[in-house]
């Protein structure tokens, strides 16, 4: 049986074709072999049009930073929130609740007050008072703002804006409050609870050692001896008296006539300023347009709301632990303040 087998290739058919295919071949010119031949337009645009749009892009980040960047400085000047150019600035500060630190509002302060943009400040107070310092060191800034700084400062009492919110408020030019505002309140408080009597029922003592015969003077564990009281009684006049010296400076009143109304006693809006001690009846609108007035801007009023630095994120953890172990903040008991309007 005859196995299939492939055909031998036939070696004069393989010249033969050979030669057939360099007589087709077409001729080389010489100098054709050194020319590079342009790339399809396809290829071409493909490549060298990513970098390209890649640029474009780059360039418009750039140019787009360096006008914000522009806005920015000729925007915010030395302070930030008003421009250089603008002379109508009036900055406006809320001092909100228990007046017990200082630090913000003087900080806010401190933003705005060497900017010669800024002619006027107003204070919208809505509070009851609080820590005897903490309202003096606020009356001082303002005292300041005038007569170091020559601004202007106007004060918007709120629902309320007695005792050291008043106290604040006597140094400022003009003082604004609503009609129905609770407000004066010129008196001094100091207040300590006296735990003995539970402590007895409990059957609990409380042991004190100390050196000097005032050291513990005002302790919860025992009633206040009399000789205490006389020593407590002296420092709140002091501190009364100062209340007093303030407001017949700052409200130009007759210190014997100040002595007469600076008994404590809450004022409405309307009773204050039949004493003298409010300047005008309104709202916060009607206070800007005073500061407007008093500080002879003439166009329109450019208000710029200050606003209390944020604390750091540890700061703010610290803080609210502090308060959760009650050494969240140290008060004094003596208060310009009204004992229920925390």
């Amino acid at each position: 049986m005859e196995h299939p087998s492939f055909p031998q290739d036939d070696p004069s058919l393989s010249q033969s074709e050979d030669r057939a295919s360099q007589q087709a071949e077409p001729s080389v010119i010489p100098w054709a072999s050194s020319v590079s031949m342009p790339r399809p337009p396809s290829l071409k645009k493909g490549k060298a049009g990513r970098p390209g749009r890649a640029v474009g892009i780059i360039v418009t980040i750039l140019i787009g930073f360096s006008f914000l960047l522009m806005v920015s400085v000729f925007t915010v000047g030395i302070n930030p929130g008003i421009g250089p150019l603008s002379r109508n600035g009036v900055v406006l500060i809320d001092i909100q609740g228990p007046i017990m630190e200082s630090k913000n509002v003087i900080d806010q302060i401190d933003r705005y007050k060497k900017n010669d943009s800024v002619q006027a400040f107003v204070f919208r107070i809505n509070s009851p008072g609080g820590g005897v310092v903490a309202a003096q060191d606020i009356h001082q800034e303002m005292r300041t703002l005038r007569d170091e700084y020559g601004k202007k400062v106007v004060v918007s009492f709120g629902n309320m804006g007695a005792s050291g919110a008043y106290y604040i408020a006597c140094g400022a030019d003009r003082i604004v409050a609503g009609a129905g505002t609770m407000t004066g309140s010129i008196g001094v408080v100091m207040q300590m609870p006296v735990a003995q009597e539970l402590l007895d029922r409990l059957g609990l003592r409380w042991e004190v050692v100390k050196g000097g015969d005032f050291k513990d003077t005002g302790s919860m564990f025992r009633e206040m001896r009399e000789e205490e009281r006389k020593l407590l009684q002296a420092m709140v006049n002091d501190v009364h008296a100062q209340f007093m010296e303030a407001v017949a400076e700052g409200r130009g009143l007759d210190m014997d006539f100040v002595q007469q109304v600076a008994n404590g006693q809450v004022l409405t809006g309307r009773q204050a300023q039949e004493l003298g001690l409010v300047d005008r009846l309104g709202n916060l609108n009607t206070a800007i347009d005073e500061a407007k007035e008093i500080s002879g801007i003439l166009g329109e009023v450019r208000l710029i709301h200050a606003r209390k630095p944020r604390p750091a994120l540890f700061e703010e953890l610290f803080r609210t632990m502090a308060h959760q172990v009650g050494l969240g903040r140290i008060e004094s008991p003596v208060q310009y303040r009204i004992p229920w309007g925390s």
